[in-house]
C-alpha cells in the first residue's frame, strides 16, 4: 500500500505541478505572508500574554505560564531576531 500511495503522489506532482505553481501557489503565498504580517504587528509582551491566556483556558495555568515562559526564552535567545 505504501508503494501504491508513493506512486499516487509522485504521478500528481509531476502531472498537475504547473496547475499547483499557477493557481494554487499564490493564494497559499498570499494567505501566510497576511497571517505574518498580523503576528509581526502584535507587540511582543502583548502576544506573550495572549499566549498565556490561551494556555490558561484551553488547560491550566501552569501550561499558560510554560507556553509564556518558553516564549520569552525563545525571543531572548534570539530565535525571532526581527521580532525582538
Amino acid at each position: 500500500m505504501r508503494q501504491w500511495i508513493t506512486d499516487a503522489v509522485n504521478w500528481v506532482v509531476s502531472n498537475f505541478r504547473g496547475f499547483f505553481r499557477s493557481y494554487l501557489s499564490p493564494p497559499v503565498r498570499g494567505a501566510m505572508e497576511l497571517i505574518q504580517t498580523t503576528l509581526e504587528a502584535i507587540p511582543p509582551g502583548l502576544f506573550l500574554v495572549g499566549i498565556f491566556l490561551i494556555g490558561w483556558r484551553a488547560a491550566s495555568w501552569r501550561v499558560g505560564l510554560f507556553s509564556f515562559i518558553a516564549l520569552a526564552l525563545a525571543g531572548f535567545m534570539g530565535v525571532w531576531n526581527a521580532w525582538w
